[in-house]
């Protein structure tokens, strides 16, 4: 593979012949926007072609993750889409958790649920269904 569109059709392949669950596909299609956005595309196809492993996966990205560039599933940990004080979006931050309780977010000042809704990074809960 050594073009954009062929690494796109490689993640999307692995999600269907993985049959993982709609969330790869939804956070996918953001981050191909967003790569696109940025002009971020070479750096993947570069990434891709020099077979180089991440060791993590600190933005919490699924396309290295579907690439097998990390074993680090950001579905299966605990990152999250927030929005920042800074007005940016798309920002992917882990949670910090103490005695079950959300207490602390890094830079977060809202976060985005699987419904569509955007909460108050300070008035999250236990349970709630973050993308």
């Amino acid at each position: 593979m050594s073009n954009w569109k062929e690494i796109k059709t490689k993640a999307i392949s692995v999600i269907r012949d993985n049959n993982l669950p709609i969330e790869y596909a939804k956070r996918l299609k953001y981050e191909i926007k967003e790569i696109e956005k940025q002009g971020a595309n070479k750096y993947w196809v570069d990434k891709f072609i020099e077979n180089k492993c991440i060791d993590s996966n600190k933005n919490g990205l699924v396309l290295p993750f579907l690439l097998k560039l990390t074993s680090v599933d950001p579905i299966k940990t605990s990152f999250v889409y927030v929005e920042e004080k800074e007005g940016k979006s798309g920002e992917i931050i882990s949670i910090i958790l103490e005695n079950g309780k959300i207490v602390n977010i890094p830079g977060a000042l809202e976060v985005l649920l699987k419904d569509g809704t955007k909460k108050l990074a300070s008035q999250l809960e236990i349970g709630d269904d973050l993308y």
